[in-house]
């Protein structure tokens, strides 16, 4: 019996169709996908303590820096003047407190009758006076410390120095951010599903990543949380102090995308990959 070439070819096509069709049936209509997803890190703000002007500047933008790596410092000139005020203002303090500490003892060593018992309140309330003022100072003294040590601004964590917005000779103030600090091992993936897939979708589920611009490789993670809430914008007021509510269409019902967190399986792979935060990727949970 001869075998028709050609009607075999056909039914090896027709079958192969309908695996890639099931294929694409479950990929886009069982399995929880999305391509909108963002690569995301923790970003320290850094900033510094105290006002000064910046002395010397250790990094420079891009550079991967160490936890507690020195990243600038500050000319700390007046700071050094404040710890010597502080040390100075402590041993006269001190002293003082000596001979008041004297002056008590003098006195409660004479006869009661040659003194009065005023005189020795009024000695023993200077003593307490003078040792709650000694507290004072030697707080004092501690803050004059930190405030030099704070001079030297350091890394709090390893990562990637990103918008480095001063130079040397420039006054800082407390809390004025001159360099952003992208957290090396927190890179993890937001990815935003339609509300009708959340239903679907479970911490501890293995997920599959790709990066836009990089389709060659399949990054493997777990869905860890699972948001709790999103923006409502209706709840803002309008310029009457009423509620500003959207309008709709009855026959249009768009579902809202609800944030899931993605924690990268390899962090050593990831590592080894020049990842940004804020990149774009697709998820595909398995």
């Amino acid at each position: 019996m001869k075998i028709d070439r050609a009607l075999i070819l056909t039914i090896i096509l027709v079958l192969a169709s309908i695996a890639f069709s099931y294929y694409l049936w479950v990929f886009y209509m069982v399995s929880p996908w999305t391509r909108d997803a963002r690569v995301h890190a923790d970003i320290s703000h850094v900033a510094s303590q105290i006002t000064g002007k910046v002395k010397r500047i250790h990094i420079k933008t891009d550079e991967q820096v160490n936890k507690d790596q020195l990243l600038f410092e500050l000319e700390g000139t007046d700071q050094q003047i404040a710890l010597d005020k502080a040390i100075a203002s402590l041993e006269r303090g001190q002293f003082q407190l000596k001979l008041l500490q004297d002056e008590k003892q003098r006195l409660q060593g004479i006869p009661g009758n040659l003194v009065s018992e005023d005189d020795r309140d009024k000695a023993n309330t200077s003593v307490k006076e003078q040792q709650a003022q000694i507290k004072v100072l030697t707080a004092d003294l501690s803050q004059a410390k930190l405030n030099l040590e704070r001079t030297k601004i350091y890394a709090p964590h390893a990562g990637y120095i990103s918008d480095l917005d001063f130079t040397r000779g420039q006054v800082v103030t407390p809390g004025q951010q001159v360099m952003a600090l992208i957290d090396l091992n927190s890179f993890s993936i937001k990815a935003y599903f339609e509300e009708t897939r959340i239903k679907e979708l479970a911490p501890g589920q293995k997920a599959k990543i790709r990066l836009m611009g990089r389709d060659d490789i399949v990054l493997k993670g777990t869905v860890v949380s699972i948001a709790r809430g999103i923006n409502n914008n209706n709840t803002t007021k309008g310029s009457q102090q009423l509620p500003d509510v959207q309008q709709t269409f009855p026959w249009i019902r768009l579902a809202q995308r609800v944030p899931v967190t993605i924690v990268f399986d390899d962090q050593q792979q990831v590592q080894e990959l020049h990842l940004f935060s804020g990149s774009t990727a697709s998820v595909v949970i398995e």
